[in-house]
């Protein structure tokens, strides 16, 4: 058994494993979309809101209570103590207040029953957390055109890191 798996492993094309994955997770977990574009607007997880929605809602309750709600609070208690200017700090403090109202008003719609619109403000929140992994991507190319100046890209990717998320 051990040497049949060897020559597989050695034998079969990497495309095939591809093809293997792509049967497993697009058509029987129903995951991932088979091939093509699936529009954010679908939400990250549809299989999970319609298979079941009781996960769903826990999900999404934990997002709220255990992820966002403190983290804006954390950004704002933050805030006064950035020490790169009042640039900083107005964007952090207005990424803060975003994340917080984007995710209160999609909870809120869903407590509603207005499901499309409560799915664009969530889309919305998700956007705003995403600004840490913008600002990660961005800075180091921000230094780069600063001329290795930290302190400028640095006000500059207080805000740069969230704005494009939203658009």
């Amino acid at each position: 058994a051990i040497m049949v798996m060897a020559v597989l492993g050695f034998s079969v094309p990497v495309f095939v494993v591809g093809y293997i994955l792509a049967f497993v997770f697009a058509l029987q977990l129903d995951w991932f979309p088979v091939q093509g574009y699936t529009p954010i607007s679908n939400g990250f997880w549809p299989w999970l809101r319609n298979r079941n929605p009781k996960l769903h809602r826990l999900s999404g309750r934990v997002y709220v209570l255990g992820g966002a709600l403190p983290a804006g609070l954390a950004i704002l208690t933050i805030t006064p103590f950035l020490t790169h200017g009042a640039g900083q700090k107005a964007g952090n403090a207005l990424l803060g207040l975003l994340w917080l109202s984007t995710t209160i008003v999609g909870f809120r719609r869903a407590r509603q029953g207005r499901i499309v619109e409560h799915r664009e403000w969530m889309l919305r929140s998700f956007a705003l957390i995403f600004a840490g992994v913008t600002l990660r991507v961005e800075l180091p190319l921000l230094i780069a055109a600063y001329g290795g100046e930290f302190e400028p890209a640095y006000r500059v990717v207080a805000w740069l890191s969230w704005v494009p998320n939203l658009a």
